[in-house]
C-alpha cells in the first residue's frame, strides 16, 4: 500500500513538468549574463524556486482534481476512491509546503532587488494555486494557456533576469516569446489529453470552450508561430542567428501532429520533451554566441 501512494505522490508531482520552470529562469539568467551581470549563487537559488513554484501548483493541482472526482489518471495504482483521502491530504500539504519553502527564498529576493520582486512573488504564487484552487480555479474560466504564457514565460524569465541585473527591460519579455508559447502548448497538450473527462465534469477548459477541433488546429497554429517568432526576434537582433538551431528538431511536430489523433497521453510528454529540447537548444545556441559570432 506505501509504495502504491509513493507511486500516487510522485505521479502527482509530475517531474516530468519541471522543464517549465528550468528553461525560462536558466533562459533569465543567462540574459543577465549576456547584459553583463551574473551570480552563479542568485542563479541557482532562483532556479531552486522556480521548481518549488512548479512543484507546489502540480501537487494543489493533484488534490482539487481529486476533490472533483478527476483521478482516472491513477487508476492503474489500485487505490480506491476512500483509500485516496489520505494521501492526497498529505499531496495537498506537500503542495503547501512547496510553496512555504519558496516564502524564505522570496524574501531574500527582495531583500536584495526589493518591491517588483514582491510583485512577482505574489503573482507567481497566486497563479500556482489558482488554476485548481478554489475560488478563482482560472482553469475552469478557459484561461490556463493564456495565463501560463505570463506565469510559467515572461515572468519566470523576467524574475531571473532581474534578480541579475536589477534592471526593468523588454529585453527579456520579448526574448522568451518562444519559450511562452510552447509553456501554452504544452498545456493545451493537458487539455486535449483530458478533454472528454473535463467536459464530464463540468470543468470548462480552453479546449472544451472551444471544441476539440478547434484546439488541435490552435495547437498546431501556436507550433508554427513559435519558430516565426523566434525569426522576427532574430531579425531585431534579440536573438542570436545561432538560435536558429532550433530547427533540428521541428519534425518533431510531425509526431506531435500524429499523437494529436493517435495517443493524446504521450502527447502530453512528447510536447514536454519539445518544450525542454526547443529551450535547451536556444539557451546553448545564446551562450555560444557570444564566443564565436
Amino acid at each position: 500500500m506505501l509504495t502504491n501512494y509513493w507511486k500516487a505522490w510522485w505521479k502527482a508531482l509530475r517531474p516530468f513538468s519541471f522543464t517549465t520552470a528550468l528553461i525560462p529562469t536558466i533562459l533569465g539568467g543567462l540574459l543577465g549574463w549576456i547584459e553583463g551581470r551574473f551570480s552563479l549563487a542568485l542563479f541557482l537559488l532562483v532556479i531552486t524556486s522556480g521548481v518549488l513554484l512548479q512543484a507546489g501548483t502540480n501537487l494543489i493541482n493533484d488534490y482539487f482534481e481529486f476533490k472533483q472526482g478527476l483521478i482516472g489518471d491513477k487508476a492503474n495504482l489500485g487505490i480506491s476512491f476512500k483509500d485516496r483521502t489520505p494521501i492526497e491530504k498529505f499531496i495537498f500539504i506537500s503542495g503547501i509546503l512547496s510553496f512555504a519553502s519558496v516564502i524564505p527564498l522570496g524574501l531574500y529576493f527582495i531583500y536584495l532587488r526589493g518591491l517588483p520582486i514582491l510583485l512577482l512573488g505574489m503573482i507567481g504564487l497566486w497563479g500556482g494555486y489558482a488554476y485548481t484552487g478554489e475560488p478563482f480555479v482560472y482553469k475552469k474560466k478557459g484561461l490556463g494557456p493564456l495565463l501560463v504564457f505570463f506565469l510559467m514565460g515572461n515572468l519566470m524569465v523576467f524574475g531571473s533576469y532581474y534578480m541579475q541585473t536589477a534592471k526593468l527591460s523588454w529585453y527579456p519579455w520579448l526574448s522568451s516569446i518562444p519559450i511562452c508559447l510552447l509553456t501554452s502548448l504544452l498545456l493545451i497538450s493537458n487539455e486535449l489529453r483530458d478533454i472528454k473527462d473535463d467536459a464530464k465534469h463540468g470543468i470548462k477548459t480552453m479546449s472544451v470552450r472551444l471544441g476539440e477541433k478547434k484546439s488541435i488546429k490552435i495547437f498546431r497554429l501556436i507550433f508554427i508561430i513559435t519558430y516565426i517568432s523566434q525569426i522576427i526576434l532574430v531579425e531585431f537582433n534579440l536573438l542570436s542567428q545561432l538560435s536558429l538551431l532550433t530547427i533540428i528538431i521541428s519534425p518533431i511536430g510531425l509526431r506531435l501532429n500524429r499523437l494529436i489523433v493517435a495517443n493524446r497521453k504521450k502527447l502530453v510528454f512528447e510536447t514536454a520533451y519539445f518544450h525542454l529540447y526547443f529551450g535547451s537548444i536556444l539557451i546553448i545556441s545564446e551562450l555560444l554566441s557570444k564566443f564565436i559570432i
